[in-house]
């Protein structure tokens, strides 16, 4: 199945002050058999981002159009994580990360902890860490609230 056009609306509301942004997706899909199929999405986002801002979170949860990642060995996946991290910074004109294998080190060694003891969450070692989850049939994950941390110009390192 192959992405063949992607549209979004957002809609901005004030509550006491504080803004929040909805923005409606609607991506359609090829199949390989020729038809065509419409998903839609809804993404939440704190204050009022400029359509450079939205267009880019759209496009960073977008659904991968790779067939499948676990082809990928665990070095390459590293590396294709932190260009698709600096080609998003680079939209917001933030210096590129550079890959850490101390931190790729200690990320596996949390993640395969939670996997092992079926728990969520982050660590204690306050060097910062994005975390996601993808369950059931939902389509996309919500990257929201790890947004800012992805585009800060004080994070040079990603592990």
């Amino acid at each position: 199945m192959s992405m063949t056009s992607t549209k979004w609306s957002s809609e901005s509301n004030s509550v006491d002050g504080i803004w929040t942004t909805t923005v409606k997706v609607a991506e359609t899909f090829e199949n390989p058999d020729g038809r065509t199929q419409t998903k839609t999405r809804t993404i939440e986002l704190d204050g009022k981002p400029t359509k450079t801002e939205i267009n880019a979170m759209v496009e960073s949860t977008q659904e991968p159009q790779h067939s499948d990642y676990t082809k990928h060995t665990a070095d390459e996946f590293k590396r294709e994580a932190v260009r698709e991290h600096n080609t998003l910074r680079q939209t917001h004109g933030v210096p590129p990360l550079s890959l850490a294998q101390d931190l790729c080190v200690l990320a596996q060694k949390w993640a395969d902890y939670l996997i092992d003891n079926n728990k969520q969450g982050h660590s204690s070692n306050e060097l910062g860490e994005n975390l996601a989850e993808k369950s059931g049939h939902s389509p996309t994950l919500d990257y929201a609230g790890c947004y800012n941390m992805l585009i800060d110009k004080a994070n040079t390192l990603y592990g």
